[in-house]
């Protein structure tokens, strides 16, 4: 019985953080951001380009790694 409720506390957890995560992101102004974006952007141009280019490049790592798993 005590490993129910564990269980059902354990599923709560998630879903309480995603319910969060929703929250939040709903009430993101989309403008707002983007024009903090491209302000750091004008501020900032070259930490801005080695943010963009790290990204990518992790983002590719992890693309990668994927794909080398299926085979």
């Amino acid at each position: 019985m005590e490993e129910n409720r564990e269980t059902a506390d354990q599923n709560e957890e998630p879903k309480s953080r995603v319910a969060s995560f929703r929250e939040r992101a709903k009430s993101v102004d989309v403008g707002s951001m983007t024009d903090r974006v491209r302000t750091y952007v004008r501020e900032s141009p070259g930490k801005a380009l080695l943010i963009s280019v790290a990204t990518g490049f992790l983002i590719g790592i992890l693309l990668r790694s994927d794909s080398d798993d299926e085979e």
